[in-house]
């Protein structure tokens, strides 16, 4: 998404630069930031009204819950520090880091 300068109104009325923008609230009718999105609980309330945009943040969590999956089957206690690597078709592999 190119970001060209332009100001979108959040919650609260205020207004913020499009890079700040994550998601689009149908609900309220309104676009949120990060900090918003967080503050509001939408995604602990698992709002349906929420839109996502195409923006990193969402790729980092998805990337967040895949790893905590794959160690919750990997029977990976969720505090243990992992190294994760991908094989050959993009998979992700964990190996348990040994402390030295």
């Amino acid at each position: 998404m190119a970001h060209d300068g332009k100001k979108y109104k959040t919650l609260y009325g205020s207004m913020v630069e499009e890079s700040k923008v994550i998601g689009y609230c149908r609900k309220h009718r309104v676009h949120l930031t990060e900090g918003q999105l967080h503050q509001k609980e939408c995604l602990k309330k698992h709002c349906n009204a929420l839109k996502r945009w195409d923006v990193p943040f969402w790729k980092r969590r998805d990337r967040i819950k895949e790893i905590k999956q794959i160690k919750k089957e990997a029977g990976i206690p969720s505090w243990q520090k992992v190294e994760i690597r991908t094989d050959h078709e993009g998979n992700l592999l964990p190996k348990v880091k040994n402390k030295k």
